[in-house]
């Protein structure tokens, strides 16, 4: 598929600037993307005392002292960052945006002191997830006393007895 009034293919991504200020646009833009993705879909962010943060805190810990940090970077380093914001961009998963969150901490701004950021499932996602691994606990059990009991059953029957009504 391509799209006609560009003549490009859909699965074109538009490549990012290694220019500090675009980089530094770009981030800022992904972040906001981010942001509304969070407030959409209702996802639970974590920090890093492990405590549940507001999707505002984002913004707050990633702001724009990242100028400075990305004129240091090397030209590798700016490619394998614009590969993130590409990767965000393109699928706005939970995966792509902690990883993204991950390279700017670890990559981007590591002589500076960041707060970690942990994005995931909504509570009710976890919770359903919780009950999921519960009963599938609970159906491997229910197999063991099944099999136990159709195991005596047929020993029973094997055995010549009959039940008292038969």
């Amino acid at each position: 598929m391509t799209n006609v009034a560009t003549n490009t293919p859909a699965h074109y991504r538009p490549a990012v600037s290694l220019s500090a200020v675009d980089l530094s646009s770009s981030i800022s833009q992904t972040i906001s993307k981010i942001y509304e993705i969070l407030k959409l879909n209702n996802l639970t962010v974590k920090n890093e005392k492990e405590e549940f943060v507001d999707a505002d805190s984002i913004r707050a810990i990633y702001n724009i002292r990242m100028m400075n940090a990305i004129t240091k970077m090397t030209k590798s380093a700016k490619k394998k960052l614009a590969k993130r914001i590409r990767n965000v961009n393109y699928k706005m998963s939970i995966r792509s945006m902690n990883t993204f969150f991950s390279f700017i901490r670890n990559k981007v701004m590591r002589e500076e002191v960041t707060g970690k950021i942990l994005i995931l499932p909504s509570l009710d996602e976890q919770n359903i997830a919780a009950n999921r691994e519960k009963y599938k606990k609970l159906r491997a059990e229910m197999q063991v006393a099944r099999q136990e009991y159709k195991s005596g059953k047929n020993n029973y029957r094997a055995a010549g007895k009959k039940y008292f009504g038969s």
